[in-house]
């Protein structure tokens, strides 16, 4: 056997153990990169982190990402691929992942650190229990998040858990959603609205600010 295959086979074995059967997690910018199902070599220079042996090895950032909400500990998860059939988990706490978009609530305790760590724009619905339009709105609200899964992230905050939150940023009224990017609010819109309407609100707050 020639040098050149000796030393292939040794690299080809020493990549294939470097490679977890399943993805780490690691925190970056707040947020979580969360990766489900198994790396191949040639998929290492998308990885953001990878724990080789006690070595921790720093590649280039992911590029266009998605990102997920957790609803169990709200933070979020960084994935460069979904997996047909395979359960995302949760870089921090575990727990299983929803990446269909669905809109997930927001703690008023949560609420300051979801927006200044959202990796992609932050839709945030400002609602109450008791208001029949914010009920009304929300079939369209899901539908959004749905289609618009891992691009933004639909949150949901009820005024009435939250009058300090609603009171600072000047919420007369609900429903009202507002885009956050960034750390800061970059449009909102007031009344309930159709599925379309919601969608043009998105894509013309994201081609604003040079995100779409």
């Amino acid at each position: 056997m020639g040098l050149h295959s000796v030393f292939g086979m040794l690299l080809c074995t020493h990549l294939a153990n470097a490679v977890p059967r399943k993805a780490h997690e690691v925190q970056a910018s707040g947020a979580t990169d969360a990766r489900n199902g198994c790396a191949s070599p040639h998929a290492l220079r998308r990885v953001a982190a990878l724990d080789i042996g006690t070595a921790r090895v720093r590649l280039p950032p992911m590029a266009g990402a998605l990102a997920f909400r957790c609803a169990s500990c709200g933070a979020f998860n960084r994935m460069t691929l979904l997996v047909p059939g395979r359960e995302a988990v949760c870089g921090r706490c575990k727990a299983a992942l929803d990446t269909s978009g669905q809109p997930t609530p927001i703690l008023p305790g949560q609420f300051d650190a979801a927006v200044a760590n959202a990796p992609v724009p932050l839709l945030v619905d400002f609602w109450a229990p008791w208001c029949g339009p914010c009920r009304a709105m929300a079939p369209a609200l899901e539908a959004l998040g749905r289609t618009m899964a891992g691009r933004i992230v639909v949150g949901k905050l009820n005024v009435d858990d939250a009058p300090e939150i609603a009171g600072r940023l000047r919420i007369q009224g609900v429903p009202t959603v507002a885009l956050f990017r960034g750390g800061n609010e970059v449009e909102r819109l007031v009344g309930a609205r159709g599925l379309e309407e919601l969608r043009r609100f998105v894509e013309s707050a994201t081609l604003s600010v040079g995100l779409a």
